[in-house]
């Protein structure tokens, strides 16, 4: 089982600090811990008018779980060492001109996504989907 502990403000996995004797830019990066912020790890998109751009081939349907844990490995080959689940939400598009949400529906965008407490409650599978990406 990996171990993870922290020592003043260095990160230790296994005893040994991330990123041991690595610099970037000529600054070392030993003991830090590089993460990446997974908005969208646990949430689907509810909107019945966009939900089919995010099909997989393979199975007609999206499954944002699969797509995060499927690429942790790829991550992990690239130096990243944790990520960070985040139930924020938001645009499926990121940035895009044209966004399936209007602006006024907020940061969960409540049309869709019914506010963090609903999600902990009524809508408990976005909280069955964070518990095998916590495992990978």
């Amino acid at each position: 089982m990996t171990t993870i502990h922290i020592e003043t403000d260095r990160f230790f996995i296994d005893g040994t600090p991330t990123y041991a004797g690595c610099h970037f830019r000529e600054e070392p990066i030993e003991g830090l811990l590089l993460n990446s912020r997974m908005i969208q790890a646990t949430f689907d998109d509810e909107n019945p008018e966009t939900v089919h751009r995010w099909a997989y081939p393979d199975s007609g349907t999206w499954d944002a779980t699969r797509n995060v844990i499927e690429a942790l490995p790829i991550y992990r080959d690239h130096g990243l060492l944790a990520v960070t689940l985040n139930f924020q939400g938001g645009s499926p598009e990121g940035y895009s001109k044209e966004q399936p949400y209007p602006p006024s529906a907020g940061p969960l965008r409540r049309t869709h996504t019914l506010r963090f407490g609903v999600v902990c409650g009524q809508r408990s599978r976005w909280r069955r989907r964070s518990r095998p990406l916590a495992r990978a």
